[in-house]
């Protein structure tokens, strides 16, 4: 057989070999990649455990848990050999013929160093592997300031302030949280400082054996208005207002008002009504004396701007107060607090986006209080709006009333017309265009053409000024016609009747 001949001949052969050799090494490289939790088949893990073991991989902290299973690997000989290794429930490590040992208090970083030095003194050479393939689970049982009592299914890298997570009371302490260890050692957290500040011994991982007891606050009060951080919060015994706005609140604010603090105090006897109290921080501060906080107090830091004077607007205006009872429908009011000085002009600028699309802001007034002179002064708020100096501007002045009226759209046309009345208004018309509306004048009671037009507030309008809403158009009688012609029949009809009376006498 040629040399050719036998090359033929044992092709399919290799290519066979080939074949196995590389199902061979997926098969391997499968059973490595299940060895860590992510491989299909009846080693996969779900998402959670999945989770779970690539955190107790890379997290140096991660305790040796009992259920834990770690998956071990070394070559004694020509065969390799893999163990799963579970750590028992106290924590004991079987390894087989190796032997086994306790892993109290060990961290899988040791734990992979303490099985890797066995193996190695077993079987010199044989290069062990240590993974975790599954982590153990466990229950806690808590108890306390919690919607009801349970067990919560802790892991490894469980930590406490997970433990009791939306399950406290609202009257729960974070400060002196109770953790009972499985040898009787009674140890409390604060679980505030924790998430604060970031203390992580304060918010230690849970182990297996443990009992949380989540206790009652002492002392809870509620921090608001001008400070960076509001909330409620639970004081330590000794602290204070200063501490509770500055260590809890994280400050006040540039705009916060520290002369006129106000705590409001429920009364613990039942039937008591709360009182209302004042501090003045700059003043504590000075004579170095704290202000004693009780349970329940509400604390309140206004802006300096929330006690500066006020004027109203009134009327047409997207109010954020409810009117007075008796005021028309539609009629509403807003505050605005102004510092000494301050103009309408600016007021007004400063008010414009709530003034109502029917407001007249041309007929405006401000009310003064009888402490001010009690006056009413007209003003045009369109002159205030948009002129730079307007002539009319003025100073405000405390418990001013500025006053918007309601523009209404129509024009009432009266007198000698064939159908006086109210009609809508229409922008650019002059007196002729409503006179039309009303059917033109009755020839027989107006002669010419003489309108009389006056404005909503009594002025009189020109024939050729554009006329504007609530407007008066008034036609007078004038006819000279319309007067004799009543007074001719009168006369007629008495002459008429001294006639018919002569006869009959004749």
């Amino acid at each position: 057989m040629s040399e050719r001949t036998q090359q033929k001949s044992h092709a399919p052969a290799r290519l066979l070999l080939v074949a196995l050799l590389l199902l061979c090494q997926g098969l391997l490289a499968a059973q490595e990649i299940s060895g860590t939790g992510v491989a299909p088949g009846a080693d996969t893990q779900d998402a959670s455990q999945l989770r779970r073991v690539t955190l107790a991989t890379t997290d140096p902290a991660y305790p040796v848990t009992p259920g834990d299973i770690y998956r071990v690997r070394f070559m004694p000989g020509s065969q390799a050999v893999s163990l799963d290794v579970v750590v028992q429930s106290d924590l004991t490590v079987e390894l087989g013929v190796v032997g086994s040992f306790s892993a109290r208090n060990m961290l899988y970083s040791e734990l992979r160093a303490e099985i890797r030095r066995r193996i190695n003194a077993a079987y010199p050479g044989s290069q062990p592997a240590v993974q975790i393939h599954a982590t153990g689970l466990f229950q806690v049982p808590v108890t306390g300031e919690v919607s009801s009592a349970y067990r919560f299914e802790a892991w490894g890298l469980s930590r406490l302030s997970q433990v009791i997570s939306g399950r406290t009371t609202d009257r729960a302490s974070l400060r002196t949280v109770e953790v009972i260890s499985s040898d009787g050692t009674t140890t409390r957290y604060d679980l505030f400082r924790a998430h604060r500040f970031g203390e992580q011994d304060q918010d230690p991982l849970i182990r297996p054996g443990d009992h949380v007891v989540v206790h009652r606050a002492e002392r809870l009060v509620t921090l608001q208005g001008e400070v960076r951080r509001s909330g409620r919060y639970e004081l330590l015994d000794g602290e204070h207002l200063q501490e509770l706005l500055h260590h809890y609140g994280d400050g006040p604010t540039p705009a916060a008002d520290l002369e006129q603090i106000r705590i409001i105090r429920t009364d613990p006897l039942p039937g008591q009504p709360s009182r209302t109290l004042q501090a003045d921080l700059k003043d504590l501060a000075r004579r170095d004396q704290p202000f004693l906080l009780e349970e329940g107090d509400q604390v309140t830091l206004f802006a300096k701007d929330a006690f500066l004077p006020v004027v109203f607007f009134e009327g047409a205006i997207q109010g954020t107060e409810e009117a007075a009872p008796g005021t028309p429908s539609g009629y509403a009011r807003h505050p605005y607090r102004f510092r000494p000085g301050t103009l309408l002009s600016q007021a007004v600028r400063a008010t414009a986006d709530r003034f109502l699309p029917g407001s007249d802001l041309s007929q405006a007034y401000v009310m003064r209080t009888m402490a001010q002179g009690g006056e009413v002064i007209s003003v045009n708020l369109e002159e205030l709006l948009y002129q730079r100096a307007p002539a009319s501007d003025m100073e405000l002045k405390t418990g001013d009333r500025i006053v918007l009226p309601f523009r209404q759209n129509f024009v009432i046309v009266s007198g000698a017309v064939h159908a006086p009345g109210r009609y809508p208004y229409v922008p650019g018309r002059t007196y002729e265009y409503y006179m039309a509306q009303a059917g033109g004048t009755d020839r027989n009671r107006h002669m010419g053409d003489r309108p009389k037009i006056r404005t909503v507030d009594g002025r009189r309008r020109s024939k050729g000024d554009e006329i504007q809403p609530e407007d008066t158009i008034h036609f007078s009688t004038n006819s000279l016609f319309f007067f004799v012609g009543p007074i001719a029949t009168i006369v007629s009809t008495t002459t008429s009747i001294v006639l018919l009376y002569l006869n009959l006498r004749d």
